[in-house]
């Protein structure tokens, strides 16, 4: 599912499931497991299969599942991406393909983005469910002011346009994405702990103060639109429409 690989100080953490890395409560655990395993010394470079970064939450699964499944997925989703998002040492995504909602979310997370290939967005409101409170305050925090747009129209967009309105730090081409992302992640992984940490933290506590405010505020009414039966009829429509493509 996750494969790690130690090259002097980074870890190489790729992600190989279910062909484009679909998003369930087992990966998200394997996410959580594979952060909190990477030796504190070491950079983390986090990268796809070479056909997805991660094309989003399994849907079908979350359906089948039911409404217990659903919260314990929610819960686990917010919590294994601001694990990935607050973790103390160097995280840089090497995006192989499409990252597209949970997917882009894994993304943004990380301190730098380099992109080779693909689409990326929050294509949450086209399916008919809200963003967790924790997730969309990490998107601001990547996005800036163009976060509304993405959320609010649900639009895909390529690297270049990514780049062009500073989700990316980089477009690489596809032979030379994952060296530039260990190039990179090695560099900084030299500077010393305390200060990286620290500098992460400073230039991340407004996010993680609007989390502190927005999640008790709102979630219990995001998770409710995820349990509603209207809603979840929409999903069930919704997979339906891509199966008859």
């Amino acid at each position: 599912m996750i494969t790690a690989e130690r090259l002097g100080n980074v870890s190489v953490l790729r992600m190989d499931y279910a062909k484009v890395n679909v998003i369930d409560l087992e990966f998200m655990t394997a996410i959580a497991e594979s952060f909190s395993s990477v030796p504190l010394t070491d950079a983390i470079v986090l990268t796809g299969n070479g056909r997805a970064f991660s094309a989003g939450v399994n849907l079908k699964r979350l359906m089948e599942e039911g409404l217990d499944y659903t919260t314990e997925f929610l819960d686990l989703l917010s919590g294994a991406i601001l694990d990935v998002f607050l973790h103390p040492r160097p995280v840089i995504a090497a995006i192989d393909g499409h990252a597209i909602a949970g997917g882009f979310m894994l993304a943004a997370a990380c301190d730098l983005r380099l992109m080779s290939a693909g689409l990326t967005g929050m294509t949450e409101l086209k399916v008919g469910v809200p963003i967790p409170s924790i997730l969309r305050e990490i998107a601001r925090h990547s996005l800036g002011h163009y976060t509304q747009s993405l959320v609010l129209t649900g639009d895909l967009i390529d690297a270049q346009r990514a780049y062009e309105i500073g989700f990316l730090d980089a477009v690489i081409e596809p032979e030379k994405l994952l060296d530039a992302a260990i190039e990179r992640a090695s560099a900084l992984a030299a500077v010393p702990a305390a200060t990286y940490s620290l500098a992460k933290r400073t230039l991340k506590f407004e996010a993680v103060q609007r989390m502190n405010v927005a999640e008790p505020e709102f979630d219990a009414e995001i998770r409710a639109t995820w349990h509603d039966p209207m809603i979840r009829a929409g999903i069930a429509e919704y997979l339906a429409s891509i199966s008859r493509k």
